[in-house]
């Protein structure tokens, strides 16, 4: 096996850190260090949007519907989540549901739907999707959350 000739190393055993070399070779050269400003902005921004208009209710919700009704470009606006919320877009939307839910889950207009209903209501797509993000979010599942809150 002769990995420099994958790789294009001139010795591979001269490597160190194979894999951040490779990266460097690869990785297109934008970058992507943003001030503390554009961080605090672009948080602002991302948060105000998602709180006021609340986009993450509609289950066909995407990162560039964000982009385009933000005007944050993509690569910033994915590099701002992942720094300021550690987590990557469908994380942080997920969330956003589960917050809305925990906060309606005895609402009137939800009386009547099943669990998997009011996951729906939320946007989301898949009840196996809805489960899981409830569950690292709350450490418990959405029938469990409901009992142990009753309605105000």
């Amino acid at each position: 096996m002769q990995p420099q000739i994958l790789y294009g190393l001139a010795d591979f055993s001269e490597s160190e850190n194979l894999a951040n070399e490779i990266l460097s070779q690869t990785t297109d050269n934008r970058n992507l260090s943003l001030s503390a400003d554009q961080i605090s902005d672009y948080r602002y921004r991302i948060e105000k949007y998602l709180e006021t208009k609340k986009p993450y209710l509609d289950s066909s919700f995407r990162m560039q519907d964000m982009v385009e009704d933000t005007c944050i470009q993509r690569h910033h606006l994915s590099a701002t989540i992942n720094t300021v919320y550690q987590m990557n877009f469908n994380g942080l939307i997920n969330k956003y549901r589960v917050n809305y839910i925990k906060k309606n889950i005895h609402a009137k207009k939800w009386s009547n739907l099943s669990l998997e209903g009011i996951g729906m209501e939320a946007g989301f797509k898949s009840r196996s999707t809805f489960l899981q993000s409830f569950k690292k979010e709350t450490g418990m599942t959405p029938s469990v959350f409901r009992e142990i809150n009753p309605q105000p």
